[in-house]
């Protein structure tokens, strides 16, 4: 018997499949994790951008719809930033807070008898409607749908603060002005300022908006334009006297200048005799030296007229009168005029004895003292019932000079502003 064979199998030993290393999946951690941060600060930054983007495309919109409603309104003034800001102007504490308050236009409109004002402020702590840290303010008589100034126009008593635009940077600025030309406001400049020409007739206006973007961050967004004055009787300006205190006329485009003397009546006592007094005009041309012209006023027989002919713009003219001293040419002097001594009064600095007035104003409702002719008897022919400067002939290049020479006390009855009268009529050429 052949012994069988045993059959034997090679067993293969399973293959158990290798795992990673602790190197490798700290490895591909740190890669996903680079990659899905790159990814997120991509997303973030796409999302911030088109944020960003998409607000201040709507808050350009809104700051130009801001700086063309001023602008259009700049256009119907006659000048810029040259009458003080009005008592009238009395923002609400508990709207505005007025230790924020700061003045950026002041607009001179032909009809009006006080300027327009736009004006940046914070809102009061109890107001919650208007978005801080800084709204611009325009304080001026109301619209009408037709585009014109409401029935208030003549009350600026009864004209309202008004917000043209909030969200505005309480951060400093610096004012990007050409040579010659001020700057609006006076002090720390932020989110709305202004340069204004030397020929009060052109305004660049800027403002600072603040731009929301993605976790509450925000960013400041300076837009800007500009404004040229339109109006006709931009040939001159009334402007108050550096410091306050009075007035002066400055030329806004090259002229020829006429000085008229209307009347003059002063007078010692109720029943005395007018005296004589002395008519001075001021002139100051740029880059020259200040000059002088003088001449007595003889209330029977007027002084001849002052001529100055092609005056260069910014001449400014200022206006001085005092009583004459007693003499053999002015016998009737036999008081004691405040004027008579020292130089006299002057519209710079003495704005309660000289007052000068431009088409819309009204004139000082005071009686003549004595047998004296009143102020409004000399202006019957430029002013209408009740007593304002409407008639003027040529009413975009004249004014009215008034001077009270006899007293410094406007609760006297002396104090009757007629004591010298003068026209003074600007001829561009």
């Amino acid at each position: 018997m052949v012994p069988s064979k045993k059959c034997s199998a090679k067993v293969t030993p399973l293959k158990l499949p290798s795992g990673f290393t602790l190197t490798e999946l700290l490895i591909a951690a740190f890669l996903t994790t680079t990659v899905v941060a790159i990814g997120g600060w991509a997303m973030a930054n796409i999302i911030s951008y088109s944020k960003t983007s998409s607000s201040k495309s709507d808050r350009r919109i809104e700051l130009n719809r801001a700086l063309d409603f001023m602008a259009s309104e700049v256009r119907e003034a006659s000048a810029i930033n040259i009458d003080p800001q009005p008592t009238e102007f009395n923002p609400a504490a508990t709207e505005i807070d007025p230790a924020s308050v700061q003045n950026v236009l002041l607009l001179n409109i032909q009809g009006l008898p006080k300027p327009v004002i736009y004006y940046l402020a914070a809102p009061a702590s109890t107001n919650k409607t208007w978005r801080g840290p800084r709204v611009v303010y325009r304080w001026g008589p109301t619209f009408m749908t037709s585009g014109q100034y409401g029935s208030d126009k003549a009350t600026p008593a009864s004209w309202t603060h008004q917000p043209l635009i909030d969200a505005l940077e309480s951060t400093p600025s610096v004012a990007d002005c050409d040579t010659g030309w001020t700057t609006a406001p006076v002090g720390s400049l932020s989110g709305f300022y202004a340069c204004i020409s030397p020929t009060h007739r052109l305004a660049k206006l800027f403002q600072k908006g603040k731009i929301s973007k993605v976790l509450g961050a925000s960013e400041p967004y300076l837009l800007q334009t500009q404004a040229l004055v339109r109006s006709s009787s931009g040939v001159f300006v009334i402007k108050p006297a550096v410091g306050g205190g009075g007035s002066q006329i400055v030329l806004t485009n090259p002229s020829n200048v006429t000085i008229q003397i209307l009347g003059s009546d002063i007078r010692c006592g109720t029943t005395g005799t007018p005296m004589k007094t002395i008519a001075q005009v001021n002139v100051t041309v740029p880059g020259s030296l200040p000059s002088a012209q003088s001449t007595t006023v003889d209330p029977i027989a007027l002084a001849p007229d002052f001529t100055y002919s092609s005056q260069p713009i910014g001449t400014t003219f200022n206006f001085t009168g005092k009583v004459l001293p007693q003499s053999a040419g002015n016998p009737n002097n036999i008081c004691s005029a405040e004027s008579v001594s020292g130089n006299g009064f002057n519209s710079l600095t003495n704005s309660s004895q000289v007052k000068i007035l431009k088409d819309g104003d009204a004139v000082p409702s005071v009686s003549a003292f004595g047998n004296g002719s009143s102020v409004k008897s000399y202006l019957q022919d430029y002013i209408d019932s009740t007593g304002r400067v409407v008639r003027l002939p040529n009413p975009q290049f004249q004014s009215i000079i008034l001077f009270e020479l006899g007293t410094t006390n406007s609760n006297v009855p002396a104090y009757d502003l007629q004591d010298l009268v003068l026209l003074a009529t600007v001829n561009p050429t």
